[in-house]
């Protein structure tokens, strides 16, 4: 169990991305390249919606050929400051059976998966559960470093979500503290703010919260839907 503290900032010019992932340096932190990362996040749910009722979120994702549960608690948010308890685990049947304990002390009842091999979309399935969100993201990294110690992670995301017959994209720079201490993070947010001003702004919801305020405009009218498409 651990606490994910990040910040999140919208970019509504794509070209942010491109343009501070050559940044090497920036509020006197070097930024050095790592791996890029191709992830599939899908969120699970009862059908009558338990885990939302609970406030808790039940992830899968794929990320370059490896499978993790995930579950999110409620974040709290300070401006572009999100904080939240997690859990995240490899896709292995133990640890399936460790992520139904802590959705038991939710209060959330899932039965075991089959004795028989599968994946864990199988039990996932078996579970009774169905996807509540599907999305793709290309994910570019940069580490903000400091006398050799990565303090935090720059994630530069495109984001793809499939809503029905509609994908829409979205673009978002995540910093996420490496560490207890939250300030580098707010100092490298403060910094892209300054660096691309009116190019970007504060996010004041989560990847998933979005994906859902989308769907829902999706389903509006067809200039909601148009709105969404160009967000």
């Amino acid at each position: 169990m651990g606490v994910e503290v990040e910040i999140k900032i919208t970019a509504l010019d794509p070209a942010v991305l491109d343009e501070l992932s050559s940044y090497r340096e920036l509020a006197g932190y070097a930024l050095r390249p790592a791996d890029s990362r191709t992830i599939r996040d899908r969120y699970f749910d009862t059908p009558t919606g338990d885990l939302a009722g609970r406030h808790v979120r039940l992830r899968l994702r794929l990320q370059d050929g490896d499978e993790k549960f995930t579950l999110k608690w409620p974040a709290s948010v300070d401006g572009a400051l999100f904080r939240r308890r997690e859990l995240e685990l490899p896709a292995s049947r133990e640890n399936w059976s460790a992520v139904r304990a802590e959705l038991a002390h939710e209060g959330v009842q899932l039965p075991a998966a089959s004795s028989r091999a599968g994946t864990a979309t199988d039990w996932l399935k078996e579970a009774g559960l169905q996807a509540t969100q599907d999305r793709s993201t290309e994910r570019r990294v940069l580490m903000a470093e400091r006398d050799g110690q990565a303090l935090v992670e720059l994630a530069l995301d495109s984001t793809i979500y499939h809503l029905d017959v509609y994908d829409v994209i979205f673009r978002e720079i995540e910093a996420e503290a490496l560490s207890d201490d939250e300030r580098p993070a707010l100092a490298l947010g403060a910094a892209i703010e300054q660096e691309f001003p009116g190019r970007v702004r504060p996010s004041k919801l989560g990847k998933y919260s979005r994906g859902l305020e989308l769907a829902a405009r999706l389903a509006g009218p067809y200039e909601h839907r148009l709105e969404a498409s160009l967000d």
